[in-house]
């Protein structure tokens, strides 16, 4: 009864921080990486902007988002994604390198709440999206959405996480 509670307790806290964007969950490997972000944030080095855009894909209307990470007078590093009922896309972008990438994969994989997260991305994120527990995606394995963007980006290679 009190394990049950406890599985019960975890996951109302984890709703509730949720709801907030303000709250992240990270993996204690990721300490000097959330520390840089962290003080980037707070000396105001550092911000997130997101604009909304609709994009026509197989003739249905799409939410597509572009969120960048911006330092003043320049732009860390940007990804687009569209949100969809099956899931999130994440349309190829330019690797940031370094902590840049992991924060705009750490912030889409959050974004997607639980939703299945497909990328298209260039080689140079492989050893990234590996260490988030995306794995390779195979042609016959793809939904007919997912397809039409493989279509779409090719030739970046799809990756799939949940």
């Amino acid at each position: 009864m009190i394990q049950q509670n406890s599985r019960r307790y975890a996951k109302r806290q984890l709703t509730w921080s949720r709801r907030d964007g303000f709250w992240k969950h990270v993996h204690p490997s990721e300490w000097t990486s959330i520390l840089q972000y962290l003080d980037f944030s707070m000396q105001g080095l550092i911000s997130w902007r997101q604009e909304s855009l609709l994009d026509q894909v197989k003739g249905m209307d799409q939410e597509r988002m572009r969120l960048t990470i911006q330092a003043p007078g320049r732009q860390l590093a940007e990804v687009v994604y569209h949100n969809t009922r099956k899931g999130m896309v994440l349309a190829p972008a330019e690797f940031p390198g370094g902590d840049p990438a992991r924060w705009l994969l750490h912030e889409m994989t959050y974004r997607a709440e639980g939703k299945s997260l497909t990328a298209f991305m260039s080689p140079e994120w492989e050893s990234l999206l590996e260490a988030f527990a995306f794995r390779p995606l195979a042609g016959r394995e793809m939904h007919s959405l997912e397809a039409a963007f493989a279509r779409r980006y090719s030739p970046a290679k799809p990756w799939k996480k949940g």
